[in-house]
């Protein structure tokens, strides 16, 4: 089994190119596949890099200059070829997003090590216990559109797929071992089933989402859900996530501080410099129409439910939040806020009764369940 340091990985940047990589690849049985995507860069994601590892070599596809890229798919779509993934989950949803590809035969290493009972059962404790690998995590954040890509961002990105077809064999034998094969290759065609990922849609009323624990006065809410709806426009004509324009805690205090003039903004502190030179006259203008408005949407379902649903809810979201930030997702793909609510208003028991709840299913079941129960086991009444 080869070791890093390995020959560099084959980039594939032209359709010439990519034609010849998938006349090569048809003849494999198994090859690993990771994705990269820029969620944290731009306003709406896009998959910005595809890795491919044989058993024997890498590639690296760049779809941001690869005009067509439906040939690839004939790849995903071969039930002769296995395709190894870690955390399969967003890297299918966000390519049949982008690219319209369908899958077959996967295999989902991070599905496997759970089955098996293999803890933890991230990508670089699986390859640390089993293969003595680990890969530098930090180029996890890199933005991954941008062109040209750092050497070592390159490198970070082909150790992503080229130990899975390795890490596939170690954990194909435990799972024959455990006789679970059955129940993983379940697990795995659930993944093939999953629909594309949705394109962010800007939700006007998700102000009160960060406005809920801070007890705002009405007008305090009013100005909120002015700077909210100011922060979206910017971050779309910049395409950076909102989160980089202003964070969540600096539109809290600028609604509580409530400036109305440039003076004021400063003397209060709440923004950088430079965020007040670009964005003051945007900011103030919404803090006048925040003081004009008189009426807001009405607040998400949470708002008046008893304080055990309420409970239960906080503490998923907490999960979730923490969950994504680990695997370096968005939230909103380990499971939508709507599926929370409905956990905490109607709490499983079960596995069984968990996969059932629209929105979870096999998959989620396998991947999250326990993690889940152990949450809702907290706030059962007894």
């Amino acid at each position: 089994m080869p070791k890093f340091p390995f020959p560099p990985a084959t980039l594939i940047k032209t359709a010439s190119m990519l034609d010849k990589l998938v006349a090569q690849l048809s003849t494999e049985t198994l090859i690993g596949v990771d994705s990269e995507s820029n969620s944290l860069h731009a306003y709406q994601e896009r998959v910005c890099l595809i890795q491919l590892s044989s058993r024997t070599k890498d590639y690296i596809i760049d779809p941001l200059a690869i005009h067509d890229m439906r040939p690839l798919g004939a790849i995903f779509a071969d039930e002769k070829i296995e395709k190894v993934l870690h955390g399969a989950e967003y890297d299918i949803v966000t390519l049949k997003r982008d690219f319209g590809f369908e899958f077959n035969n996967l295999f989902d290493t991070m599905i496997a090590a759970k089955i098996c009972n293999i803890h933890p059962f991230g990508l670089n404790h699986l390859l640390k216990a089993f293969l003595g690998v680990t890969i530098d995590k930090r180029h996890q954040l890199d933005n991954w559109a941008v062109r040209p890509l750092p050497q070592d961002s390159l490198i970070y990105a082909q150790m992503d797929s080229h130990y899975l077809p390795h890490l596939h064999d170690i954990l194909y034998v435990r799972l024959k071992s455990l006789r679970r094969l059955p129940d993983a290759s379940r697990a795995f065609q659930a993944l093939t089933k999953l629909a594309p990922s949705a394109v962010k849609q800007f939700d006007p009323s998700a102000f009160w989402n960060i406005a809920e624990p801070h007890h705002l006065s009405w007008r305090e809410l009013a100005i909120l859900s002015e700077l909210y709806i100011m922060r979206d426009e910017l971050a779309q004509a910049k395409d950076n996530p909102p989160l980089q324009i202003i964070s969540n805690n600096q539109l809290i205090a600028l609604a509580q501080a409530s400036p109305t003039s440039l003076i004021q903004l400063e003397k209060s502190h709440i923004l950088t410099y430079k965020q007040r030179k670009r964005y003051a006259k945007a900011i103030l203008t919404a803090i006048k129409k925040g003081y004009e408005i008189q009426s807001l949407p009405p607040p998400p379902e949470l708002r008046g439910m008893e304080s055990l649903v309420a409970d239960r809810y906080a503490a998923l979201h907490t999960w979730r939040k923490e969950r994504a930030q680990q695997q370096g997702i968005e939230a909103r793909a380990i499971v939508s806020k709507h599926v929370l609510l409905e956990l905490a208003q109607h709490p499983p028991d079960s596995i069984s009764q968990l996969q059932a709840v629209k929105g979870i299913g096999e998959l989620r079941a396998h991947t999250y369940g326990e993690e889940i129960l152990q949450i809702l086991d907290k706030f059962r009444i007894s």
